[in-house]
Order: C-alpha cells, then structure tokens, then sequence
C-alpha cells in the first residue's frame, strides 16, 4: 500500500476523531485555519493531506499534540 495513502489516512483519523471529541464542526475547524469545510471534509477522508502549517493550526485548535504525526508507524 502507499505510504503516502496511509500517512493521510493516519492523520484524518487523529483529525476527525479529536475535532469529534471536542463537537467541533468541519465548518468551524475550517473557518478556524482558512479553508473551505470541503477542504476538512477531504482530510478527513484521508483524500488530501495537510501542509505542516496547517497541521500546526489543527492542532492547536483541537488541542491535539503536535507531535503525534512521529508516532505513524508506516503502512503494515
């Protein structure tokens, strides 16, 4: 499997499960970084993946630590 595939697959389920925690919407989280809602729906479906700017501001705005990207593993 594609390791880049993989890799956003990782980081939307981090995404979509700590913006779920918190009862955050898509269209908030969006507003909140500067794009559109269908941008967040994509990452979240793992169909696009985040630059490390923007992965810095979900993370500060869903409280996630920003060091949890160094813990994917790779595809099995």
């Amino acid at each position: 499997m594609n390791t880049t595939i993989v890799f956003n697959e990782y980081v939307a389920n981090n995404i979509r499960t700590a913006r779920h925690a918190k009862r955050i919407t898509q269209t908030s989280l969006a507003h909140r970084i500067g794009v559109n809602q269908s941008t967040i729906s994509k990452i979240e479906a793992g169909k696009l993946g985040v630059s490390a700017f923007q992965w810095v501001q979900i993370c500060s705005f869903l409280d996630i630590n920003v060091s949890i990207i160094s813990e994917f593993g790779g595809p099995e």
